[in-house]
């Protein structure tokens, strides 16, 4: 099965150019049969078959492999720690020094729920401080995810964690029960296609988000990844990953940890 799995990775990356390689075998295996089985293909040489002629089962397989289940302020208490010990010395500082720019990235952006709560937590922590200039970028590696992002259109289960006070003052209500965040906070972000292996990283970043991505790359892939964020990060910068990643290996004396997530 590896030489297989060997095969339709090379071909896509012909293809799509996307390195599948990244992904844990035993992961990428799951997310492609749970695809051959939903699409009745007869083999896994069958459905990369299907995938070359059907751009939207490869969308599908995207959506399947990134996992894209998201919402704003997931993990609350990881924002609000973020809003009181980081946000709030990125602030100080910049005034401080008379630089303004606060560059934020969202690696692995998904619908746009994250970068766009960052938008909301900079606007609520700014008030009327409007000598600062926020610029917060969203990348995923799937195209039609970031369509809907732009859009930004979502629905009260998206926004369960999100205050009341905040999506009155901050979104639209549509009809079927759906919201459209205003005008002003989709203007603070920024959204495009980056594959975070392959793709050199962004640069001068403040903060980065990269939150439950890194589970599903293998040891090697999420070290490289890790240096990347080093390279692309200011040397105050901060780097915030999900609750149950971590950073080891020789990015370890790269990073001082500011808190660390305990069960």
């Amino acid at each position: 099965m590896k030489k297989d799995l060997d095969v339709f990775i090379s071909a896509m990356h012909k293809l799509k150019g996307i390195d599948f390689s990244c992904y844990r075998q035993n992961f990428l295996l799951r997310r492609l049969n749970y695809r051959i089985n939903a699409t009745k293909s007869s083999s896994l040489f069958g459905y990369l078959n299907l995938l070359k002629k059907d751009n939207a089962e490869f969308s599908r397989f995207l959506d399947t492999l990134a996992i894209n289940v998201s919402e704003f302020f997931r993990d609350p208490d990881v924002f609000e720690y973020f809003r009181e010990n980081c946000l709030k010395e990125i602030i100080s500082r910049k005034g401080s020094f008379n630089n303004q720019v606060i560059r934020i990235w969202s690696a692995g952006c998904a619908e746009g729920q994250e970068a766009y709560s960052l938008a909301v937590l900079f606007k609520e922590e700014l008030g009327e401080k409007n000598s600062f200039s926020v610029r917060i970028w969203g990348t995923d590696i799937n195209n039609d995810t970031l369509e809907k992002a732009k859009k930004a259109v979502y629905d009260l289960k998206n926004l369960k964690n999100t205050d009341k006070f905040m999506i009155e003052k901050y979104f639209v209500p549509l009809p079927n029960g759906l919201f459209q965040l205003n005008e002003e906070i989709k203007q603070m972000v920024r959204f495009f296609q980056r594959d975070l292996i392959n793709d050199p990283p962004l640069k001068y970043m403040d903060i980065i988000f990269c939150r439950n991505v890194m589970i599903y790359l293998s040891q090697q892939q999420q070290e490289l990844l890790l240096f990347k964020f080093h390279n692309s990060l200011t040397s105050k910068g901060y780097l915030v990953i999900g609750k149950v990643e971590s950073i080891w290996g020789n990015a370890k004396e790269m990073f001082t940890p500011v808190a660390t997530h305990k069960k």
